[in-house]
């Protein structure tokens, strides 16, 4: 270690070594190694289905008589709003 000669002998956690600048005693920081592991998950999208896909996809044709009526947001005219 490099540390100065009053701080050969103590044990130091919080920086890599200590130097003797001026009369002063300076830190040296650690040396930064590996970096930090990236969370690939953060980054993903919480979206499942393209808005494209979703849009075009083929659906069964819907009637006032379904007794099973898809959910879909709300609209006045839609299909489920109307009585079987």
């Amino acid at each position: 270690m490099k540390s100065a000669v009053m701080f050969k002998n103590t044990k130091i956690t919080s920086c890599q070594s200590i130097l003797q600048k001026n009369g002063q005693a300076v830190c040296m920081a650690f040396q930064n190694g590996a970096p930090k592991p990236v969370d690939l998950g953060a980054k993903k999208s919480a979206e499942t289905v393209a808005l494209s896909a979703d849009q075009f996809k083929v659906r069964e044709n819907l009637h006032a008589g379904m007794l099973k009526k898809p959910l879909e947001r709300y609209h006045p005219n839609s299909f489920r709003s109307r009585l079987a």
